[in-house]
């Protein structure tokens, strides 16, 4: 059974809040962009670079899942 990733769809909501709205924000952001989000942590920071990854590799949907299929592909 297939739920929204909480963790990532927290992520998604403070980038959001701090104003990148478009993929290709995210995909262009850097260390120095992440340390002007306030509370972001080292995991925090782990888990945009994947959403950066999942963005490059056009499965963002799979990065806003948690299956045991969205695991296997």
């Amino acid at each position: 059974m297939a739920s929204i990733n909480k963790k990532n769809m927290r992520i998604v909501t403070r980038l959001i809040e701090a104003g990148f709205i478009t993929s290709k924000q995210v995909s262009k952001l850097t260390l120095t962009d992440l340390r002007k989000i306030p509370g972001l942590n080292n995991a925090d920071i782990e888990t945009i670079i994947s959403l950066q990854e999942a963005i490059a590799g056009r499965c963002v949907y799979e990065f806003l899942i948690e299956s045991e299929e969205a695991d296997e592909t």
